[in-house]
């Protein structure tokens, strides 16, 4: 493992730009020599207030304005890409043909079209590349496909997946980059969903089919803030409307390689949920279950007890969990941690990586970032074809077209 301090690098100043610049300036003090030094060097964002918020609440050296700033400077060798989903392709493809080690948010891509040519383009690279899909680093979800890997849970038979919030519920919230299709690639399906479609792939595999997909819009027009906003939050709202383009809800089911089935629903405007994903999974031997707002404990019932007290047991996380032992200040049974310290065990996973030079064994690939898309890409052709069954194969396979004749072009 390097010496040197890994210079690292945020493209993108919002709500989670936030998330990934505390995690990196969060490893020391937590992790100690077990993780490698890291230089927090710039924050890049066309609007250089928000850069310069986020480069002074967390001690980066410097701002930028455009990302191929970034893209450019020798002095930095590991970079977040936080941006708008439509502009994800542009910058990983620069950064992977300049050396960079990429860590980019979730989904890789709008279409799995442009999400193949992003996975190629770092397999040429040869560098170190991982999607931040933070639900693989939520010690209760990796704990469950640990049980799952054991085979402590038999074969699994149903998954019942959700993700549910109300941050779009008001017709006030801006629109924003998320509502427009041509842009954000989808709504919830692909805002919310693709985390439990990749916590899904995470314990049970690959998926093999789509079908039953309906996709709805609840708020058909919304106005543009005057100023610049983070995430979901209001503002002054300009006269003008725009339509929204993107789903507000998406409900589909899916069939799993190993035979396990799935039923998914995804919202941004269900009233009274704020970050409510999770999910139960039966198998044959016992059942599992997590849910995000309640990050202290999973769920187990494997009717190992007898009939008097049998049910479901309530297990507290602690040390002897994945991820915690070392990423907590206080690694005790019951002491509570959150989404924020999944950023953390994430970023701590991605600079080992960079400084080793080895693939991380527990991040997303762009290989699934790829894998991931075709099944959004799945659901929202089910969806189009009044819930009809989509093959991922298929997918994968108008795709891989897709993308050849865009480079026959």
């Amino acid at each position: 493992m390097t010496k040197r301090a890994i210079r690292v690098a945020v493209i993108g100043a919002g709500m989670a730009g936030r998330a990934h610049a505390a995690g990196y300036r969060s490893l020391k003090s937590l992790y100690g020599d077990a993780v490698p030094d890291v230089k927090a060097v710039a924050v890049a964002d066309a609007n250089r207030p928000l850069a310069e918020d986020l480069a002074g609440k967390f001690g980066f050296e410097r701002v930028e304005t455009s990302w191929e700033a970034v893209a450019e400077a020798d002095d930095i060798d590991a970079v977040s890409v936080v941006l708008p989903n439509g502009e994800h392709r542009a910058v990983v493809e620069a950064l992977a043909s300049r050396g960079k080690a990429i860590l980019c948010e979730k989904p890789t891509a709008r279409t799995a079209a442009e999400a193949m040519a992003m996975e190629a383009a770092v397999d040429r690279a040869g560098v170190i590349a991982n999607v931040a899909f933070t639900h693989r680093f939520a010690p209760p979800v990796a704990a469950v496909k640990h049980l799952v890997d054991q085979g402590r849970l038999g074969a699994p038979r149903q998954l019942m997946s959700r993700y549910l919030s109300d941050g779009g519920r008001d017709a006030d919230v801006p629109f924003s980059w998320r509502h427009d299709l041509a842009q954000a690639g989808g709504g919830s399906l692909v805002d919310l969903g693709a985390h439990n479609v990749e916590a899904a792939r995470f314990m049970l595999g690959e998926v093999r089919a789509i079908r039953g997909a309906v996709l709805s819009i609840r708020v058909p027009e919304r106005h543009p803030a005057l100023g610049a906003t983070r995430g979901h939050e209001k503002a002054a709202l300009s006269d003008e409307t725009r339509p929204v383009t993107t789903d507000d809800e998406a409900m589909f089911l899916a069939e799993f390689e190993n035979g396990c089935i799935g039923s998914f629903a995804t919202s941004r405007v269900a009233t009274g949920f704020k970050n409510a994903s999770g999910f139960v999974l039966v198998g044959s031997e016992a059942s599992a279950s997590f849910d995000w707002e309640r990050l202290l404990e999973f769920g187990w019932a494997d009717g190992s007890a007898d009939h008097y007290t049998e049910g479901w047991t309530r297990v507290l996380l602690g040390a002897q969990h994945p991820y915690l032992a070392e990423g907590l200040v206080m690694p005790v049974a019951g002491v509570g941690f959150g989404l924020g310290d999944a950023f953390i065990f994430q970023a701590a996973d991605f600079v080992t990586a960079v400084a080793s030079d080895t693939p991380s064994r527990i991040a997303s690939s762009f290989a699934d970032g790829t894998a991931n898309t075709l099944v959004l890409d799945a659901v929202k052709r089910s969806a189009a074809a009044g819930g009809a069954a989509v093959l991922i194969a298929d997918e994968r396979s108008r795709a891989a077209a897709e993308l050849a004749a865009e480079g026959g072009a």
